[in-house]
């Protein structure tokens, strides 16, 4: 069951802007980080660019408990925006049959809990993009442990914009160089990427899939030269993973 069939925008608010800002969170080890990208997407954006972009949470834990304590406080924090639709929150859908089955088959020397995670991680994206698509022009993929650069929406849209007016059949432009973080899409795309996600979601991670999307579409893909986001998480979603986190030199 996906998204669109069975789970619900959290906060009721449905509205077409620019931008849709996809950010799936779960629960990890040691640290939070959703509350601090938050702030962060907020903090260094104007009222204006916020009146043209909504921030898309969807809640993905396999707690329900971690989901309405997220949601709680998120309620508390952000009154406002959840009113003016600045943040929406989407229930992710049931994913627990990932984890009640064996993997069919075990790729790139994937241990079973990593083909899990990053099969859940495919439909988690698929069913955040089927749901954007609806809500905005554009759409970004970022996660819950970025910190955003000062003046990162309208760098996007000027990026966006002025690539489009010289030639608007871009199919991607990566405003970040690693993952699946930063990549903007045009909404019109989004269904058929979240289809090759779903068809796909246990063979190969979302980078590969994202890069066999791209190569089956018509259109090319450019790459932001400059800073846009930094990678803060050093805990990843997948249990016991750690990272370097960026820094800007």
């Amino acid at each position: 069951m996906y998204l669109s069939e069975q789970s619900r925008n959290l906060t009721s608010f449905c509205s077409s802007v620019y931008l849709a800002i996809g950010l799936p969170t779960v629960q990890r080890a040691e640290k939070e980080y959703l509350f601090e990208t938050l702030s962060s997407l907020l903090s260094k954006s104007s009222k204006e660019e916020q009146e043209t972009f909504t921030i898309i949470v969807m809640l993905a834990d396999r707690s329900a408990a971690y989901n309405q304590d997220v949601l709680r406080r998120i309620r508390l924090f952000y009154p406002d925006q959840l009113q003016s639709g600045v943040i929406q929150v989407v229930l992710g859908p049931d994913m627990e049959f990932i984890f009640r089955e064996e993997p069919s088959k075990l790729t790139f020397n994937d241990s079973v809990e990593r083909v899990r995670w990053r099969s859940k991680q495919n439909l988690d994206y698929a069913a955040l993009m089927e749901y954007s698509a609806k809500t905005a022009r554009y759409y970004i993929q970022l996660e819950d442990d970025i910190q955003p650069v000062d003046r990162y929406f309208s760098d996007i849209r000027d990026f966006v914009d002025n690539n489009t007016f010289q030639d608007s059949s871009w199919a991607r432009l990566d405003m970040y160089p690693n993952g699946p973080i930063g990549k903007v899409f045009k909404s019109a795309v989004l269904p058929k990427l979240a289809a090759v996600l779903r068809a796909y979601h246990q063979d190969k991670p979302y980078d590969y899939l994202m890069r066999q999307f791209h190569s089956h579409v018509r259109g090319y893909r450019l790459r932001y030269r400059h800073i846009m986001f930094l990678h803060q998480g050093r805990n990843s979603s997948l249990t016991g993973v750690t990272r370097e986190i960026d820094k800007l030199v």
